[in-house]
């Protein structure tokens, strides 16, 4: 019986992987994780079950549609007000304070962007069969 890394797609005798969340990961992909994790790439995806991953993406989802709304809501306003009125008095510091707003909706996009490339394409794991053996009546 040999199992399939969830990284490299190569086949192993099941002594030789580690189970992660997602399936099987082989010792080199392992070693691979930890040292991306020591960098700063954390590869928790892998860890997670596929109902956490499932709700990680959706939220991401919905962070990635606040962003958008946030940004055109706050986009649009500030330039027209920018445009009609000038830069003079308090249309100039509402406009700055509409332009730092949408700076922090784009980080809000950009975050969420990120969450649904890390949980939203990893695939499901196959359902497993498990048979129970009886022991022979003599």
């Amino acid at each position: 019986m040999t199992v399939t890394c969830v990284r490299c797609a190569r086949s192993f005798a099941p002594s030789e992987v580690d189970i992660v969340g997602t399936g099987y990961r082989c010792q080199s992909c392992s070693v691979a994780a930890q040292l991306a994790a020591a960098h700063g790439v954390a590869d928790v995806g892998d860890n997670l079950d596929l109902a956490t991953r499932q709700s990680l993406a959706t939220r991401a989802r919905w962070q990635i549609a606040g962003g958008l709304l946030g940004t055109a809501a706050l986009f649009a306003p500030a330039v027209l007000a920018t445009l009609t009125m000038g830069l003079g008095g308090w249309t100039a510091v509402l406009a700055l304070i509409a332009f730092y707003a949408m700076t922090l909706t784009l980080g809000q996009l950009g975050d969420g962007l990120d969450k649904w490339r890390r949980y939203g394409h990893v695939p499901a794991l196959p359902t497993a069969t498990v048979r129970l053996l009886r022991a022979k009546s003599s």
